[in-house]
């Protein structure tokens, strides 16, 4: 019981990163194994190597960008205006997060410039999140092309009539029947 309530009070004096700091240490006493490499944006990942796993994410976003492109050329040729408008609701999403990522990524260079860990793990965090966001999206597209390619294609519809009418049905040939009031429900009017 008194194991769950130390990490939340190092939360709260310390702050976020402090208190995981503190939870590994615990955990290693307690014998259990830390994976400081599980999550890519995590904050043991070195200064000197952010720079480069961001330069990775981005170009893993640009090639993303670039299948999107692809997927949304390929919707227009077959004028499918459905698998059109899928495409490029994430194309448009993906092309946000590669603008935030690029100004978080110079943004981080100039946090290492002037050994700022704190803002440079930060805009790492961002571009990490961001990557993550647009293989997503990816995905997302790609079901959009494959999923509705099954569905798309002419449609042809033939309506055959086994007995067609002899006689003009056009013709108004039914009288009104004639409708008498009934009396009053009430002997006050």
């Amino acid at each position: 019981m008194i194991m769950a309530v130390v990490p939340v009070a190092l939360v709260f004096a310390f702050g976020e990163a402090d208190a995981q700091e503190a939870q590994d240490k615990q955990d290693k006493q307690n014998g259990e194994t830390v994976d400081s490499n599980a999550d890519v944006s995590d904050p043991e990942i070195p200064d000197n190597q952010k720079a480069g796993i961001a330069r990775e994410h981005l170009d893993r976003m640009r090639e993303a960008l670039t299948r999107v492109l692809g997927h949304l050329e390929e919707a227009r040729e077959e004028r499918d205006v459905v698998k059109l408008n899928c495409v490029n609701e994430k194309l448009t999403a993906i092309k946000g997060l590669l603008k935030i990522s690029e100004q978080a990524d110079v943004a981080m260079q100039e946090a290492l410039a002037r050994r700022n860990s704190e803002v440079a793990s930060h805009e790492f965090r961002k571009v990490s999140v961001a990557a993550t966001k647009t293989e997503q999206l990816l995905a997302e597209s790609e079901a959009c092309v494959g999923e509705l390619a099954v569905y798309s294609g002419t449609t042809e519809i033939e309506v055959e009539i086994d007995n067609e009418p002899t006689e003009d049905i056009t013709e108004e040939t039914t009288t009104v029947p004639v409708v008498t009031r009934p009396p009053a429900a009430s002997p006050y009017q």
